[in-house]
């Protein structure tokens, strides 16, 4: 469901206990629409409209990226500085207020993937029941190269691999000789954890590219994957990869965030 202002066109935000909120800018002569897809339901009746003032705006736009820092708090101190520039320029409603526009999609994720994206746990039972009846269950080289990253995003990425709900995988990790000490730590401790992680750690820097051959070596899988040390593997990843497999010489993903 879209909402239309003059020629532009809004996603609108998921509906919350069957009500969806958004904010718009409404050019003086412009006109407001509703675009409903065949299949959707919704009572006109109750649609409502209300002039909100540019404070309001700004504050209800910027509800989500403040929810989400408060959730990484180690984003805050960066954000921070960067609200105190503008508010020093005389420009901190005005960077508000652009927060929900071209990107405004984005700003709904978190809400969108709990109720759509995030497995339950009857999916988790099915996916590893499907696991267990599979013909042919290939091993999977997931290759992640490694130059330092932040302690927490690099402790995520491990721990997406090491929940998937296909077990038959192998984490190929190459330190690209990062300076910062907790890399080390982090790495020598997820193999230490799990025998499936195996760790080589490069006596100088080569960047992404010999990391990756040097990730390479270790893998001993039927098919290998790439991921970056800041990404994470949604936990059913890999068994979508590997019910293709069977039928595919290469599989291509994307990603979302």
């Amino acid at each position: 469901m879209r909402l239309v202002v003059g020629s532009d066109a809004h996603l609108l935000p998921p509906a919350v206990h069957g009500h969806s909120v958004a904010i718009v800018h409404l050019p003086p002569g412009a006109e407001l629409g509703l675009e409903i897809a065949d299949d959707a339901s919704v009572d006109v009746a109750a649609i409502k409209a209300r002039e909100v003032s540019r404070t309001e705006a700004a504050l209800r736009r910027a509800a989500p990226t403040i929810v989400r820092r408060l959730r990484e708090p180690w984003t805050i101190p960066a954000a921070s500085l960067k609200v105190l520039r503008a508010a020093w320029a005389g420009q901190l409603l005005d960077r508000l207020l652009q927060r929900g526009g071209d990107d405004a999609p984005q700003a709904f994720y978190p809400e969108w993937h709990t109720r759509f994206g995030a497995l339950k746990e009857a999916d988790r039972r099915t996916i590893r029941s499907a696991v267990a009846r599979l013909p042919q269950r290939v091993r999977i080289s997931l290759l992640l190269p490694v130059y330092d990253a932040p302690e927490e995003f690099l402790s995520r990425a491990i721990t997406s691999v090491r929940e998937q709900l296909y077990p038959d995988w192998e984490l190929c990790i190459a330190d690209d000789c990062s300076p910062s000490p907790h890399v080390r730590r982090v790495l020598e401790q997820a193999a230490q954890e799990d025998p499936r992680i195996r760790v080589v750690f490069r006596d100088r820097n080569g960047h992404i590219s010999a990391a990756s051959n040097s990730a390479l070596s270790l893998a001993t899988g039927d098919f290998v994957a790439l991921l970056d040390h800041d990404d994470e593997l949604a936990e059913h990843a890999l068994f979508l990869l590997a019910t293709a497999a069977a039928d595919a010489d290469l599989l291509y993903t994307d990603e979302d965030k």
